[in-house]
């Protein structure tokens, strides 16, 4: 019985983890995503995708809270993928580029993105740009 109460609790644990997602090819910025996440809100479990099938597999998770994508991967179009989850998930989605070009940032948030940040970024900005939209969607969604 203590068994099934155990495993029945770590169920609900898990339940209640908030997972973000980043969708990137960028080994450097994933790893420098990790570090700060892990030490700035250590409530928030990383799944890395980078493939539509492994992107599919996590928003289908019903504790995905945050998104994450790089507009500079080069295996698909990032703008199709964004339009599709934005479709499917009310979680807050920050792009990420190394462009400067404002077409760029135009067309993300038309497409819904709710925020965008330039590579390279402190890290610390990222976590102020996080806490933003989360803050706003909290507001207009209720308690993530």
């Amino acid at each position: 019985m203590r068994n099934q109460t155990k495993n029945m609790s770590k169920t609900k644990e898990e339940q209640q983890t908030k997972v973000m997602l980043v969708i990137s090819d960028d080994r450097e910025a994933i790893e420098d995503i990790k570090q700060v996440f892990d030490i700035c809100m250590p409530e928030f479990i990383i799944k890395i995708a980078n493939t539509c099938e492994e992107i599919a597999k996590v928003i289908s998770f019903s504790n995905l809270k945050f998104i994450l994508l790089d507009l500079n991967g080069e295996t698909t179009d990032n703008f199709e993928i964004l339009s599709a989850i934005k479709k499917k998930v009310n979680a807050p989605l920050i792009t990420m580029s190394y462009s400067r070009d404002s077409s760029l940032l135009i067309k993300a948030l038309a497409l819904e993105a709710d925020n965008h940040i330039t590579k390279p970024f402190h890290q610390l900005e990222l976590i102020a740009h996080v806490r933003a939209c989360l803050r706003r969607s909290q507001r207009q969604f209720g308690k993530l």
